[in-house]
């Protein structure tokens, strides 16, 4: 068992470190009700292009129900080079006595591998909150 842990820990120690290209300026996201879009920056952390990917998945309502829409949806990042995100509502259909949740979803893809060696290319996906506040929600958070 010693041995195991002890190898376990040796792994650990030597491996090699994993970096996300795409870094995002929130961890949530609140979309108010009334505004005509929300931006997201996104910055591409990593000297290679990127492409990326947006996308919002809805969490309460069914699945066909589109509430939201990221534009552009499918975008390329220069290395070092930021892109911006705007979130549309498209639904009327959301609830007005309580706030909704969605998930935003930022996949990066990464250019191909160009080495000759065995090099494995991760592609991440971030995912975060993105929040809708309807005015009647947003008006009671004020009075506090």
């Amino acid at each position: 068992m010693r041995i195991k842990i002890l190898i376990l820990l040796m792994i650990c120690t030597f491996s090699h470190s994993a970096f996300a290209a795409f870094i995002l300026n929130g961890t949530r996201f609140i979309y108010d009700e009334g505004r005509k879009n929300i931006s997201i920056e996104i910055s591409n952390e990593s000297k290679e292009t990127y492409g990326g990917q947006v996308w919002v998945e809805n969490v309460l309502l069914p699945k066909d129900d589109v509430a939201f829409v990221p534009m552009p949806s499918f975008f390329k990042v220069d290395g070092g080079k930021k892109q911006v995100v705007r979130i549309i509502k498209v639904s009327d259909k959301l609830p007005q006595d309580k706030e909704s949740i969605f998930w935003l979803n930022v996949q990066e893809i990464p250019p191909v591998n160009k080495d000759k060696n065995n090099v494995m290319v991760v592609a991440v996906n971030t995912q975060v909150k993105l929040i809708y506040r309807p005015i009647s929600i947003a008006k009671k958070k004020r009075k506090c």
